[in-house]
């Protein structure tokens, strides 16, 4: 469905059929359609279980095994660890349903308060410029390097707690790292801000989730809780062709501004499983910018980026979507 070539009246047919309201103009109608649509794929994709933590007993470890299989968990540790495992993820499951709301709510989080270099796509140089102006601060240089100094000014006035860590979300084996111009970063990749409390969560491989399944049409990597999906932002998307995603340190990766040679990727990880872990260690040894990878699966093509801001603007959940959660 395209919102260009669909009518408002076509648009309001499907409204009326689903009982929502009619009201606003194309864009809030456009808005609360999609936001429907999410949330009926959403609950559509909810993993559902028969497991219960207090039956844990009588599981044998075996039909336990092939339930973290069938939700793509872990299958290491003792009886309780593996209950445990199971009864977080099916719990994290059933909660991320959300009732649908008597009012349309906001499809579009509330930005955050701070500039940061993610955002600089969603700014004209003019507008850039004028806060620039506003903070008595040089205006001249590309539209890239006036995202630079906005976004290192607004670093300094954050506490020294609140650091902020720039990764790159990307196909990290077939990374040039080279700049176009007139762009902030390199191509083919989508820049995201973390603080030292997500960035720490993404830095350990073990604490992410997979989802995937037949009710996906490929697949998706979440860091950080699954929250309510329609209050997700779209940071960006890359292409993929070797079917791989991954995560770069891009403030350690722009001390030596190096390609990830695919050559070296061969000779370290000829294998080619990008869930291995031992694997991406080996990759470590000689790239130690790249910080997770993870396998695509069906569709190959195009992989979004979505982030979940909290309330003092900053992602509090990360999501590598590949037509699932989000499609």
């Amino acid at each position: 469905m395209d919102y260009s070539r669909t009518t408002i009246a076509e648009i309001k047919e499907e409204l009326r059929q689903s009982h929502l309201p009619l009201t606003g103009n194309k864009k809030d109608l456009w808005d609360r359609l999609i936001l429907h649509r999410q949330r009926m794929e959403v609950a559509r994709l909810r993993p559902s279980s028969d497991f219960r933590l207090e039956d844990c007993d009588k599981w044998k470890i075996e039909d336990l095994k092939k339930e973290l299989v069938r939700f793509s968990l872990k299958q290491t540790g003792s009886r309780q660890e593996l209950c445990r495992r199971l009864a977080e993820f099916t719990a994290i499951g059933e909660a991320r349903v959300p009732l649908l709301p008597s009012v349309p709510v906001q499809v579009s989080p509330e930005r955050p308060k701070i500039f940061t270099l993610d955002q600089c796509d969603d700014w004209t140089v003019t507008e850039l410029k004028d806060k620039l102006k506003e903070l008595d601060l040089p205006t001249s240089g590309l539209k890239r390097d006036i995202c630079f100094r906005l976004a290192n000014y607004y670093k300094g006035q954050l506490p020294e707690t609140k650091k902020l860590h720039s990764l790159l979300v990307l196909e990290p084996s077939t990374f040039s790292g080279q700049i176009p111009r007139g762009k902030k970063t390199p191509s083919n990749t989508v820049l995201i801000s973390l603080t030292d409390r997500m960035y720490n969560q993404v830095s350990r491989p073990q604490e992410y989730q997979t989802f995937r399944g037949k009710k996906c049409q490929g697949n998706a990597f979440v860091f950080g809780p699954l929250l309510d999906p329609t209050q997700y932002a779209k940071v960006g998307s890359y292409t993929t062709t070797l079917g791989q995603t991954g995560l770069l340190d891009y403030d350690r990766w722009l001390t030596n501004r190096r390609p990830l040679n695919i050559a070296d990727w061969n000779r370290t990880y000829p294998r080619h499983n990008w869930n291995d872990e031992r694997g991406l260690k080996e990759i470590q040894k000689i790239f130690p910018e790249v910080m997770w990878l993870g396998e695509i699966l069906g569709n190959r093509a195009s992989i979004d980026v979505y982030a979940h801001y909290d309330r003092h603007g900053d992602v509090d959940s990360l999501v590598i979507e590949n037509r699932c959660i989000f499609a």
